[in-house]
């Protein structure tokens, strides 16, 4: 066990992988938006606050709807990074210092609810107290996952190989991201929409390295065992690779139920 990683609290995991974060972890699809439009009735119009928002992924999807976003975020590291990338491109939306337990935004100020990447790390009973303080309307949440190919080629059975041998807590961790079965039961028993979406992610061997880092249970450079896990990686990226890059396949996974 490395006691880096174990020592941290969830809002802290994630504040030395941000640069990683950025740059390797994938975005989310388009298609999203229109797909709540059907589903929730989700309009430009609509005020959302998006919790857990870090590098701000999701929150770029409704910005760009015309949609005003709470980007709510506890790990300070995070958020600036987030405000910095969206700063960019749009100016409709806030940074807040607050959690998923304790949003800080005022009773009845926002229309929907978004997680990305971050409902594992709630207190669901306590976030589902907050998003009903917080919510009008209808009262919609949209959890939503970008899930990693396991099993689709070679070089993705020994990547979760190396990650099952290597990471800390991963079993755990894996596992709550898109369990069915706890989402429903944040729902109270009401089964979600369910919206699934296909995408991939193409990477040479920094692009892999950087993918891996970015995880929050995988030891960073300097922790027990991490030149030995990083050989491992370059030795089956060498060994599948085609053309000097590897396919990483993704499910992005979205699930909207009222609170």
């Amino acid at each position: 066990m490395d006691p880096k990683i174990e020592a941290l609290k969830p809002k802290e995991r994630f504040t030395d992988r941000v640069d990683a974060y950025i740059r390797y972890r994938p975005h989310y699809p388009k298609e999203i938006i229109p797909y709540l439009g059907r589903t929730i009735g989700l309009k430009k119009e609509n005020i959302i606050a998006d919790i857990g928002s870090g590098t701000g992924f999701l929150s770029e999807l409704f910005l760009e709807n015309g949609n005003y976003i709470y980007c709510v975020d506890p790990n300070e590291a995070m958020r600036d990074a987030g405000d910095d990338y969206l700063r960019k491109r749009f100016t409709n939306f806030a940074s807040v210092n607050g959690s998923a337990e304790d949003s800080t935004l005022k009773s009845g100020s926002v229309d929907v609810v978004t997680a990305a990447q971050a409902f594992h790390w709630f207190d669901h009973a306590k976030f589902r107290d907050e998003c009903r303080r917080i919510l009008r309307g209808p009262k919609w949440v949209v959890l939503v996952w970008n899930m990693r190919g396991e099993t689709e080629s070679p070089f993705l059975r020994e990547y979760e190989r190396i990650v099952k041998e290597f990471g800390q807590n991963y079993g755990e961790i894996r596992g709550k991201h898109s369990k069915l079965e706890e989402i429903t039961k944040f729902f109270e028993g009401r089964t979600p929409e369910i919206g699934t979406f296909e995408a991939k992610q193409v990477f040479d061997f920094e692009g892999v390295r950087g993918r891996l880092l970015s995880s929050s249970y995988i030891p960073g450079e300097g922790s027990p065992r991490f030149n030995e896990m990083m050989a491992e990686v370059r030795e089956q990226f060498d060994r599948y690779s085609v053309s000097g890059t590897i396919d990483m396949p993704h499910v992005t996974k979205v699930y909207s139920g009222r609170v």
